[in-house]
């Protein structure tokens, strides 16, 4: 029997935060680029880059732990960059 487990981060938009729940707040300051200049960010957008410093806080444990990501407002941008950014699609999930 084979089971499979999505463990990426899901992402909600338009729902209150509850327990275990973080809301994200995007800046609109440029996108992340490592020092190095890498091909991986720069061309990202500052949605992506909102995206990275939460789960970077997250795994830094500067935040609390959060088991779903909501968006207090249905985002376009958010939206595509949940769905195109290859960085974001490994660690987030729409639902």
């Amino acid at each position: 029997m084979t089971i499979f487990v999505d463990a990426r981060i899901p992402v909600v938009f338009g729902v209150e935060p509850g327990e275990g729940d973080v809301l994200l707040v995007t800046e609109a300051d440029g996108p992340a680029v490592h020092p190095n200049g890498c091909t991986c960010c720069v061309a990202r957008s500052p949605d992506a880059a909102g995206f990275d410093r939460l789960f970077l806080d997250r795994v830094r444990g500067t935040i609390p732990w959060f088991r779903r990501v909501v968006v207090a407002a249905d985002h376009a941008g958010l939206r595509q960059a949940l769905q195109t950014d290859p960085v974001l699609t490994a660690r987030f999930r729409l639902g």
